[in-house]
């Protein structure tokens, strides 16, 4: 998730039994880290900025998120920024501090979990259209939709659905005629 509190707060309620893991979307992470960067070297383009950006995403990576903070405080200092110009910095290492206890990418990409939920925003939007959001009965069933298909049950599930649909719809018309069936649209 990103790092705001309610969403993190509404996981503890929902995994009350200590198995949620908390995992700090790495993208928003980046835009702190950009902001960060670019209040730092704010006389460099765009391009030279870059690798900046991704050495320190890099080292977050493998796990050293306080070394990135110590660098961008030393850095603002050494460079003798105003507290206007510090601020973007101040901002970012406040975002890592608060959050470093979820930046465990290295732990999280060799069990295997994704650190970024841009794939899943990308399917939400998709799904459900921007700006919209899930709510628990509703990813439920979504992710009831997906474990069927996964298994191979698609066909099967949809058949009982069609079925169940037509018994509601047309109850008389369905025991009469066991060869009605409403025909499938997208």
């Amino acid at each position: 998730m990103d790092g705001e509190e309610t969403l993190w707060e509404m996981g503890e309620e929902l995994q009350r039994d200590g198995s949620l893991i908390e995992i700090l979307d790495l993208l928003h992470a980046s835009s702190y880290v950009w902001k960060a960067v670019q209040a730092l070297y704010p006389q460099q383009p765009i391009h030279q900025q870059i690798p900046l950006v991704k050495e320190r995403i890099g080292r977050i990576l493998r796990g050293q998120v306080q070394g990135v903070m110590r660098g961008f405080r030393w850095q603002a200092t050494h460079q003798q920024l105003s507290d206007s110009q510090r601020k973007p910095v101040d901002k970012a290492c406040g975002y890592l501090k608060k959050n470093a206890h979820r930046m465990r990418y290295q732990d999280y990409l060799a069990a295997g979990y994704p650190v970024a939920s841009g794939v899943i925003e990308g399917a939400c939007r998709h799904v459900e259209g921007t700006g919209m959001r899930w709510v628990m009965q509703g990813a439920q069933s979504m992710l009831g939709l997906r474990c069927i298909h996964i298994h191979g049950h698609w066909e099967a599930f949809m058949k009982s659905h069609i079925e169940q649909q037509q018994q509601a719809l047309y109850p008389v018309r369905a025991a009469n005629d066991s060869s009605f069936h409403l025909p499938m649209t997208a």
